[in-house]
């Protein structure tokens, strides 16, 4: 847990466990014109896990989103959440918003 940041916050809970992002968009405000995406990584290294968490949750977008140019320059970050585990084993939740488009 890096320092200096929230830990264990609830709006991350909501989101990752209950698929509910109105905490994120209320604490970051987050205009529900735009969409929500986060991604996990768990590695033995802190920059292994940011790659993991960068590349599920760029994942999860192409899977929604076919354009694929328009989408890496409209990707925002939002967060990123990252833990050490008891076996020293890194978890990052990265997450990031894209305007919805028209």
């Amino acid at each position: 847990m890096e320092f200096g940041k929230e830990q264990n916050p609830e709006w991350l809970y909501t989101l990752v466990q209950k698929n509910n992002d109105k905490l994120l968009r209320k604490k970051f405000s987050i205009d529900a014109s735009y969409q929500i995406f986060f991604g996990t990584g768990t590695e033995k290294t802190l920059e292994a896990a940011r790659n993991a968490a960068y590349s599920d949750c760029l994942n999860k977008i192409l899977a929604e989103n076919k354009n694929k140019n328009a989408i890496l320059n409209s990707m925002t970050p939002v967060y990123e959440y990252w833990e050490l585990d008891d076996k020293k084993l890194y978890t990052v939740y990265t997450i990031y918003s894209m305007q919805n488009k028209k």
